[in-house]
């Protein structure tokens, strides 16, 4: 899946022309062969489920009982299978990449705040104790809470949202949206606009969210969409956030860290937002050196 990931990266940087992902050059023929083998190891964990007679209780199990059970003699098994392949390769995209990349910059930023560290790991290390973060724990982590908002503001995994207009839209009397025009939506211009966060729009302050996120954003409801908004939001946008909170709690309970002298600050925006030249951060065990 990474290699897919990767191909993608590359190619969105390039003008595409309708019909151009079906020519045969090197970067499409990788990228079918990559897609062939991810949905073979899919076909074969499937293959796996029907044998033992239970689809099991997990995502997949879910998604295959909503699909419904494969049979040889299905005329539509082939579009069964596809779409649920299509919707494991979609939620592992959207769920793996995406939190690594926020953890990522979640840890950068309290590399480069050394006072909000302190506050996380002191805040963990008394909610928590000696175990490990629960769903008893994870509602009562406000100022983790607090910096991943800021980190989600700050760094949006995905710094874009595309819709298409199904119908004409009218947004003002002098701008209309014509039918079948793709409308991109800039998440992090949104996040850094001085009109809605202030001229410290641009500035590393998690007590923005001490209120939550509706006092936040009461200049605008949409002034914070990391996983976009509407109907239309993001389907798995609370288990990401409860999934980097278990991480990023874990993380500062046991360590502390700090960012190397070989970091250079340059985020690259492709499918998700990333580090262009790595993210190199010295670590140590809180363990070997209290604060």
């Amino acid at each position: 899946m990474r290699g897919l990931e990767e191909i993608m990266n590359h190619n969105i940087r390039y003008l595409w022309l309708p019909g151009s992902s079906y020519i045969p050059i090197p970067s499409n023929l990788e990228a079918w062969k990559r897609s062939r083998r991810l949905e073979n190891n899919l076909m074969q964990i499937i293959e796996k489920r029907k044998d033992r007679g239970s689809y099991g209780d997990d995502l997949l199990g879910l998604i295959l009982s909503e699909t419904g059970k494969f049979s040889s003699d299905d005329k539509n098994i082939s579009n069964k299978q596809q779409q649920v392949m299509d919707e494991c390769k979609a939620f592992f995209l959207g769920g793996r990449e995406t939190t690594s990349v926020l953890i990522s910059w979640t840890i950068l930023l309290l590399a480069l705040n050394q006072d909000w560290q302190q506050k996380a790991h002191e805040e963990a290390t008394a909610i928590c104790g000696n175990g490990n973060p629960n769903m008893d724990y994870l509602g009562k982590l406000k100022i983790i809470g607090m910096i991943l908002n800021e980190t989600l503001r700050l760094y949006p995994p995905v710094v874009g949202v595309a819709r298409q207009a199904f119908k004409e839209l009218r947004l003002r009397d002098d701008f209309i949206i014509p039918k079948g025009v793709n409308v991109v939506g800039d998440i992090l211009s949104v996040h850094r606009d001085p009109r809605y966060w202030g001229n410290d729009a641009n500035e590393f302050r998690p007590e923005r969210f001490r209120d939550g996120i509706s006092k936040a954003t009461s200049n605008h409801p949409y002034a914070f969409i990391p996983f976009s908004g509407g109907p239309r939001a993001c389907i798995g946008q609370n288990y990401a956030l409860l999934e980097t909170k278990v991480v990023v709690t874990m993380i500062v309970k046991r360590f502390r860290f700090s960012v190397s002298s070989r970091y250079r600050h340059a985020p690259a925006a492709f499918l998700t937002l990333n580090p262009q030249h790595g993210m190199p951060i010295m670590v140590e065990s809180i363990e070997c050196s209290a604060y």
